[in-house]
């Protein structure tokens, strides 16, 4: 609230008091002042419900249309997969309508894609209808061809249904209210013509036969909390609308004569679409490919589970964040990704994947929600978004986006890095002891999976290996580690060095060498110092 007055010139932005002042000298600036606050006070009132409400409902749309996906894929004659279509039909226009009930309110983080202005306006129609009166008739005239603008589609509903309701407030005793769509060359004689940039805009156009506008209402209708409407209006409508073609680069055009009716012309510029061919989808492995699901909600969870297996993901489950923390740090494997919910009972959705990060620092995050996200990092890195309800397209998409997407780099050690894998602690540490006098930097590894997980999380130079453990044998991570992460340096360290082994561990895990474990523990040293010496100069 005093970020808002602020904003608006009530208050200074250091706090202090600065016009706010001068409105409260006289009895009717008080009152006006009370009005405003009051009317805020309200729309955040309005803006909690609906998330909540819409946070909700998108759960048990999202569950409604992976379930019905699924039974769709069964066999099923002609009329049961008519009737399937319809409700599922009906799961999506529930979500349409969570959306622009969320748009009416919420203040969020827009992200802009390519949005066809006939198909947005044509979405809308029918939530348009529902806000008018029954003695107001309604007319959507699309464009004859696409009209393609970069934006999100959520703002432009947000002005759209603001016109809308604008010219519904200026035909109190009916008439008509009309949204046209249609291309625009801004340029010289062009009304908009130094206004906005020169160029080609889609225009959507609200007409209405109410009765009109004098100019000097005109020149004050973009003002904030400036209103010519009874009760307690916000006067907000125009001034979002207004805010959204700036931000968007358009503008707006007003044409209003008293007795003749008002058209609201919102102008955004046509984007550029490229027609070059588009490539077809990578087929990429997820054989190694771990991903922790983070609901609160079960069924969701299980419908979750069942799109990504089919996909070939390993799935794990967690219904809360303190008991996705829990799983992370018990599991010895590594987890790839972190499939989160934003908002559940007890620890939040960010919360929950810091936590699973703290234990698997590699781990990308999609998170999604009903709730719009506002943008932001998990420890410094761009993530992924998936709002409910997903499709399981889109779902999988989001996440194989995410694992697709490089790894920001980080700065390489100074010293090489030996990663020790072996089941025997004694070994390991007497190991790690004499190769500190070699200035080399050592990690330690108690089995196989324990080491899959470190290499995932941190550089390594140069594994090596016990060949007898429990699990994965040697030969079979040596192998895993030279398919997923070909610059290290593999030697297997052995006490039985059989033919068989060696030539296992040279096909198989690409070994530069095999020790033996009765070596004199110098030579031992010497022969591991030079390897990693060896590895840390090839990544250079």
């Amino acid at each position: 609230m005093r970020k808002e007055l602020a904003r608006e010139g009530f208050l200074a932005e250091d706090g202090d008091v600065d016009s706010l002042h001068s409105m409260l000298e006289g009895e009717s600036g008080r009152d006006e002042l009370a009005r405003r606050v009051k009317s805020l006070t309200q729309l955040e009132a309005v803006a909690r419900v609906a998330a909540g409400v819409a946070h909700d409902l998108n759960n048990v749309l999202a569950v409604v249309e992976t379930y019905t996906g699924f039974v769709k894929e069964g066999a099923l004659g002609q009329q049961q997969r008519h009737d399937l279509e319809i409700a599922r039909n009906a799961a999506r226009r529930g979500a349409q309508l969570t959306a622009q009930l969320l748009s009416l309110s919420v203040p969020t983080s827009f992200e802009s894609k390519l949005v066809d202005l006939n198909e947005l306006v044509r979405g809308l129609d029918g939530m348009l209808r529902r806000v008018l009166r029954t003695s107001v008739s309604f007319a959507v005239q699309p464009a004859a061809a696409p009209l393609t603008v970069r934006a999100d589609p959520v703002q432009i509903d947000q002005a759209i249904l603001h016109l809308v309701l604008n010219a519904r407030d200026a035909t109190p005793d009916g008439g008509s209210i009309s949204v046209s769509l249609k291309n625009s060359v801004v340029g010289p004689g062009h009304p908009m013509h130094g206004k906005i940039a020169n160029g080609s805009y889609g225009v959507i156009a609200v007409r209405d036969t109410g009765g009109g506008m004098d100019p000097a209402t005109q020149t004050r209708i973009f003002e904030p909390f400036f209103t010519t409407k009874p009760g307690d209006a916000a006067g907000l409508g125009l001034v979002i609308v207004s805010e959204t073609a700036r931000q968007l680069r358009g503008g707006v055009q007003v044409d209003s004569n008293r007795g003749q009716g008002s058209e609201f012309s919102l102008y955004l510029p046509i984007a550029a679409v490229s027609n070059a061919p588009k490539e077809g989808p990578v087929e990429r492995s997820t054989e190694a490919e771990t991903l922790l699901i983070v609901d609160d909600d079960p069924a969701l969870r299980a419908a979750i589970r069942r799109i990504l297996e089919a996909k070939g993901f390993r799935v794990l489950e967690a219904a809360d964040g303190n008991e996705a923390g829990e799983l992370a740090s018990h599991y010895e494997g590594p987890i790839d990704l972190v499939l989160c919910d934003l908002v559940m009972p007890g620890l939040g959705g960010r919360e929950a994947a810091e936590r699973v990060r703290a234990a698997k620092p590699q781990a990308r995050v999609v998170f999604t929600s009903g709730y719009p996200l506002e943008h932001g990092s998990t420890d410094g890195e761009p993530v992924e978004f998936v709002a409910k309800p997903f499709t399981p397209d889109e779902l999988v998409a989001a996440v194989k986006k995410c694992l697709e997407a490089p790894q920001p780099s980080k700065p390489l050690p100074a010293q090489p890095v030996v990663l020790l894998v072996d089941d025997e602690p004694n070994l390991r540490s007497s190991l790690a002891r004499v190769l500190e006098e070699c200035e080399v930097s050592t990690l330690a590894a108690k089995s196989s999976l324990h080491a899959l997980q470190i290499l995932q999380e941190q550089h390594v130079d140069l594994v090596v290996s016990d060949q007898f453990m429990p699990g994965m044998d040697g030969v079979r991570l040596l192998e895993a580690v030279r398919q997923r992460w070909p610059h290290c340096t593999r030697i297997l360290f052995t006490a039985h060095p059989s033919s068989d082994i060696v030539l296992e561990a040279i096909n198989r895990g690409g070994v530069h060498k095999v020790l033996v474990k009765n070596m004199h523990p110098v030579a031992i040293r010497d022969e591991i110092a030079k390897a990693a010496r060896a590895a840390q100069r090839a990544r250079r």
